[in-house]
């Protein structure tokens, strides 16, 4: 994220003023799209009975009680990091597999949640608002809910990646036969040398312009059509 913005501040490409705004629009959009989906996570296990959460503090949108120093710094500077993981002991659920699965997917869908809430309020700018007071602070909003459009959709597919840690895991794996959930869940132990590979080919394919140029297109296209603009 901001390191390869960097490299174009080195090369010209961009201005010191261009950096700055950059990196301070990326960092508000990280925070918004990790605070909001560690706290889902939080939430949702609290509906279904376990209190872990809850008592550690953690529902809540204070970003100070979800983020890890080192893991946000790293998701600022090379856009892979993590947070504070939300602690569930899903025994505490009434329908422990149904618990942990919905659990798992809070995180996820609660920031494509926050990417069509943005998209509308994009739209409604563009449409409603730009036209009657077209200036920089109007520019710079588009910009930054652009870049809140566009993490909070790469946390979603991130997340949802099915392999142990990450959320898509939980959610697959509370749907097997607890023989092979346990065999699905050991992967873990190679999840540094997965995320090495994954990461290696997001950047080979250019995964965050793809987000973009195409998926953020499409919810603000959607919404456009939700609104009836």
């Amino acid at each position: 994220m901001i390191i390869s913005n960097l490299f174009m501040l080195i090369d010209g490409e961009i201005s010191i003023i261009k950096f700055i705004q950059v990196t301070l629009f990326v960092s508000v959009a990280v925070i918004i799209a990790l605070s909001v989906h560690e706290c889902c996570h939080a939430v949702v296990a609290y509906w279904f009975g376990d209190k872990t959460a809850k008592s550690q503090g953690r529902i809540t949108l204070n970003p100070f009680r979800h983020m890890n120093l080192i893991g946000t710094l790293m998701l600022l500077i090379v856009g892979f990091g993590w947070a504070n993981p939300v602690i569930v002991d899903s025994r505490n659920f009434k329908k422990p597999r149904l618990g942990m699965a919905l659990t798992a997917a809070a995180g996820p869908v609660s920031n494509l949640l926050m990417s069509f809430i943005f998209s509308f309020l994009y739209v409604f700018l563009y449409i409603k608002i730009e036209p009657l007071f077209s200036n920089v602070l109007i520019e710079n909003l588009f910009e930054l809910f652009r870049y809140i459009i566009i993490i909070n959709m790469s946390f979603a597919i991130f997340n949802l990646v099915p392999f142990p840690p990450l959320d898509g895991s939980k959610i697959i794996g509370e749907m097997l036969p607890l023989k092979y959930r346990y065999k699905y869940y050991s992967l873990e132990r190679f999840s540094l040398i997965f995320f090495l590979v994954l990461i290696a080919l997001l950047r080979f394919f250019d995964f965050l312009s793809i987000v973009n140029t195409n998926l953020s297109n499409l919810f603000i296209y959607i919404s456009v059509l939700i609104l009836g603009i």
